[in-house]
């Protein structure tokens, strides 16, 4: 990221004092987010009228290849190139700001009243599942837990260190959240933004205090990643239940660490087992 653009985002982002962490860093990132578009606008114009200039370029040096113009044809393939770069980058900014097509139980719905509707039902259903409590935690009591030296190595205090880290440890091309800002933005304007960001996630492992659970967590919720984190770690007891009754049989595939069928790694799980018929049936089970 060069100069200037660090220049534009450090401007709106501001020492402001007041609610709590997480609102002042939402708050700073909507004043960085609004004053890019502005920037990029003035610094690039607007998308549609860059490709209506450029379709119109095009035109033009096709009839100066046609009158035989020393150099119109490479001007010819460089403008063309151009507007292909411009069409595809429309092309994909229309497709992030609409859902064009969705599919349920194999059927296709191209009306957006209607994908809303379907969209709307689906997650009521999940969202309302309360009655698989008891099926899933059944029989699991006996399996180990979090133990007491491991909890309280979770209850320190996070540091600074800790936070720059794991920051710096992340992919730069992903979006950590719903905000739109990439790993990239957050590395490359470190000294800018460590402060708010530690404070946040300081202040988010801090709280000792218990909260009713009623309100049930939607897509988007800053809670949902332990939410995945949770069941995850459900779905590797049931695993361990089924590999302690023999049910499940997998290869060793460590010299020095136990067994195991599942691997985490963020939200993506790897499982390693014998492909038999009675281990896939009694995963899919479990799932």
């Amino acid at each position: 990221m060069d100069k200037e653009g660090k220049a534009v985002m450090l401007e709106p982002w501001r020492g402001d004092d007041r609610g709590c962490y997480m609102m002042r860093l939402l708050v700073n990132l909507k004043r960085v987010r609004m004053t890019l578009l502005v920037w990029n606008k003035n610094s690039f114009g607007s998308l549609s009228d860059n490709i209506a200039k450029l379709q119109s370029r095009l035109e033009g040096c096709r009839d100066c290849v046609e009158q035989g113009i020393e150099g119109a044809l490479d001007d010819e393939h460089r403008v063309r190139q151009q507007l292909s770069q411009a069409l595809l980058m429309e092309e994909v900014m229309q497709a992030k700001r609409k859902i064009r097509s969705l599919e349920c139980d194999g059927i296709e719905y191209v009306q957006s009243g209607k994908i809303l509707e379907v969209w709307t039902d689906y997650f009521k259903k999940i969202l309302a599942m309360d009655d698989a409590q008891g099926i899933l935690f059944g029989g699991i009591d006996n399996i180990a837990r979090v133990t007491e030296y491991e909890n309280e190595q979770l209850c320190q205090s996070v540091l600074e260190e800790e936070v720059t880290t794991t920051m710096w440890s992340l992919d730069k091309d992903n979006v950590a959240g719903l905000d739109g800002f990439h790993n990239y933005f957050y590395q490359e304007c470190w000294e800018m933004v460590m402060i708010d960001v530690v404070n946040v996630v300081q202040d988010f492992f801090s709280m000792r205090e218990k909260f009713d659970g009623r309100h049930r967590l939607q897509q988007g919720d800053s809670l949902s990643p332990y939410l995945f984190l949770i069941v995850m770690e459900m779905f590797n007891r049931l695993l361990i239940k089924e590999m302690i009754s023999k049910n499940v049989i997998v290869p060793k595939i460590y010299r020095v660490r136990p067994n195991g069928c599942a691997m985490l790694f963020a939200d993506d799980v790897i499982m390693v087992d014998k492909a038999t018929k009675r281990t896939i049936s009694i995963t899919n089970a479990i799932l």
